[in-house]
């Protein structure tokens, strides 16, 4: 039963952490395109169906899948907060938990966004190195800080933080892929995000 409850509660943070954080990606995106109007027209220009595909995401896969991922990495490497250790666990997951997830991330949205295999790989072969590129800037620092003084249980709720602003950046990057795609005509707008 605290099982069930844990997993409810890292796919219920991770699923509010990526509605707001696409929530955030589209303002910026908007405001650099058109920052006139008021609180209702920013409202109507949100393409919700992408908040919605993208808090699937958090509820499906990111908060599943972060909330396992610690627990393996706390078997495998132990869960010691020695600097040693810290730094192994972090060199560890960046080098195995976090690659991984990015293909789980790309495959999900593609599919969400009604892509196939062939769309899989193309998202792949255009955002994947890069978006690991940046992921090794921001999430070895945060994770050897939650390895050192955050308890397991509350991880993904420390990792949902820092990953606001994370989150932000990959809906920026979904968001890219698809208007990059419709400028070629394989998807006839940005809002199908």
């Amino acid at each position: 039963m605290a099982a069930f409850a844990q997993l409810g509660r890292a796919s219920a943070t991770s699923a509010t952490l990526h509605f707001a954080s696409d929530i955030v990606a589209q303002t910026v995106q908007n405001a650099t395109v058109d920052p006139s109007g008021g609180p209702r027209e920013y409202w109507e220009r949100l393409s919700w169906s992408r908040v919605a595909k993208f808090t699937v995401v958090g509820a499906c896969a990111h908060g599943p899948y972060f909330l396992h991922a610690y627990r393996w990495l706390d078997r495998v490497v132990g869960q010691s907060t020695t600097t040693s250790r810290v730094i192994l666990k972090t060199l560890v997951g960046q080098g195995t938990i976090f690659p991984a997830y990015l293909v789980v991330f790309f495959s999900l949205r593609t599919v969400l966004d009604g892509g196939g295999l062939a769309e899989i790989k193309d998202r792949m072969s255009q955002q994947y190195l890069s978006t690991y590129a940046a992921g090794c800037i921001v999430w070895p620092p945060a994770n050897a800080f939650f390895f050192r003084f955050v308890p397991i249980q509350h991880r993904v709720l420390g990792a949902n933080i820092v990953g606001l602003g994370w989150q932000a950046f990959m809906s920026h990057q979904a968001a890219a892929h698809v208007k990059s795609r419709s400028s070629t005509g394989h998807v006839a707008d940005s809002s199908n995000l």
